[in-house]
């Protein structure tokens, strides 16, 4: 008995519970401590009511106290707390399977170009530790790691499991189909009869041993059975795995035991990375946007930093409105529309215009492009553009260099490949790191016909004489501070509105 109790307080056992949880059975005290390690507090808890009115402390806890669940994905960073701790532990033999080895050899896809070492790394790296997050640079071929690394591991999986590969867009269903069928084009390797994919209506049950679907078409899914069939979840663009709805996706999917996610930027923010560490595993980065322009692997960059000034009285009627209302009223600023249309009506080559709005403003864009600029091909790509049509213009633009894309930053900003894309114009303020470095990053790939990416970034100064900085200005002073960071080429120019 001496003995037992003796054990049971220094001694923490790790339970196999599913592939989405384990449970760590300890003494309540020890699981407090190792619960208590893991807390974090959520980015501006302290205005939650629940915080203000006493009921929660403002702290989110991956570890359940109460009954011990904790997400497998934070097992390697619990046993080293154990460790440092000092304490004793035992993992139940499922873990064993961590050590299988996988044999593969590239050579045998009969790949159409030969892969880069930073991608053969991250294979190595994810059939070494099973489950991973990746961070590989904007534009750097992640696509091409996720075909490598379906073909590593089909074959291991128990009979009848399959990959789900989950993806933020619908058109990035089509577009990673379409990379499959690019990637196998020498191999004798099937796509059609191998991979499915869910779109929209789509049916979402198949024979095939590979699904390719939105994780907003799953989570509609009610039957927690469905995501029992998968033996692997490759998370595309995992920077949004936070969200419930593909958290649901991940805890669903009992049987996954291979979890790969796949980014080119996280959010920095800790609750973020937090639930990608639980979903996926630890957090590896293989290439930067910066050691890739480096090796001339990603073209050069070019950052025009466009800063619109207004005359007095207009400064002066605006500086009471909050952020929707500046923002409002500058999409639908006509000199700005026209400043916005003229410049991309005078670059050479396609262009790619990002905005936030769809009807208010890329809609009146829209209109105003196609009576301006008689000699260019103008496509305006939102929400409500069906994928297949997205898939042509993605076409069209890298055969043609007169080509103005349109689109919404929902739409475009994450992940489409269009390799000649010279110039980005960002038509509408943001501040999010994610959003701006994805947006970037349509521009960073490689073409025949393309020395630079030239980035414009419109923001405007509506102070006039005040000090107080508007809301946009305030924003385009973060994305100086990513330029800056990421080692940008920065050009700053200002333009008086009143004399366009």
């Amino acid at each position: 008995s001496s003995n037992y109790t003796e054990i049971k307080m220094t001694s923490i056992h790790i339970e196999h519970i599913s592939e989405s949880f384990v449970r760590l059975n300890a003494d309540v005290g020890v699981l407090r401590e190792i619960a208590g390690r893991f807390a974090f507090r959520v980015e501006g808890f302290q205005f939650n009511p629940r915080y203000k009115a006493g009921i929660w402390d403002g702290y989110i806890r991956p570890i359940n106290t109460k009954n011990g669940l904790c997400p497998k994905g934070l097992v390697p960073k619990v046993i080293q707390y154990i460790r440092d701790s000092s304490y004793k532990y035992t993992l139940d033999i499922e873990f064993q399977r961590f050590k299988e080895q996988i044999d593969f050899d590239y050579k045998s896809l009969c790949l159409p170009f030969e892969p880069h070492d930073f991608q053969l790394k991250a294979v190595d790296l994810l059939l070494e530790k099973k489950r991973q997050v990746i961070l590989s640079a904007t534009g750097s071929g992640k696509s091409l790691m996720i075909y490598l690394i379906v073909h590593a591991i089909l074959d291991s999986l128990p009979d009848g499991q399959k990959i789900l590969i989950t993806v933020p867009t619908i058109s990035l269903v089509s577009q990673l189909f379409s990379d499959f069928k690019d990637y196998s084009v020498n191999s004798n390797w099937d796509v059609d009869g191998n991979v499915h994919t869910i779109i929209g209506g789509s049916k979402k049950n198949t024979d095939k041993s590979i699904i390719i679907s939105t994780w907003q078409s799953l989570h509609t899914i009610k039957d927690s059975e469905y995501f029992e069939q998968f033996g692997a979840i490759i998370g595309d663009e995992c920077h949004s795995a936070a969200a419930a709805a593909l958290s649901s996706i991940m805890e669903k999917s009992i049987n996954a035991f291979y979890r790969i996610g796949v980014s080119g930027t996280l959010s920095g923010a800790l609750i973020a990375e937090m639930a990608l560490i639980g979903h996926f595993g630890p957090i590896t980065r293989v290439s930067s946007t910066s050691d890739l322009m480096d090796k001339d692997i990603l073209a050069k960059l070019k950052i025009f930093l466009l800063t619109l000034t207004y005359p007095e009285d207009i400064c002066e009627s605006l500086k009471y409105l909050d952020y929707a209302g500046e923002m409002d009223w500058l999409v639908r600023c006509e000199q700005r529309n026209n400043y916005i249309v003229k410049l991309a009506n005078e670059l050479k080559g396609n262009t790619l215009i990002l905005v936030q709005y769809i009807e208010k403003h890329g809609k009146v864009l829209e209109q105003m492009l196609k009576e301006q600029c008689k000699d260019k091909q103008v496509y305006f790509v939102y929400g409500g553009t069906e994928a297949e049509d997205r898939e042509l213009v993605r076409k069209i633009s890298e055969t043609r260099s007169d080509v103005i894309i349109l689109a919404s930053y929902q739409v475009f900003s994450t992940g489409v490949n269009i390799k000649n894309l010279p110039n980005i114009i960002l038509g509408s303020s943001t501040k999010s790191t994610i959003r701006l470095l994805q947006s970037i990053g349509r521009g960073l790939r490689k073409h025949a016909d393309k020395d630079y990416c030239r980035i414009f970034d419109i923001t405007d100064d509506l102070r006039g004489k005040r000090k107080k900085l508007n809301y946009t200005l305030k924003h385009c002073l973060e994305r100086l501070k990513i330029y800056q960071t990421e080692g940008f080429d920065i050009v700053e120019k200002t333009i008086n509105i009143k004399g366009l």
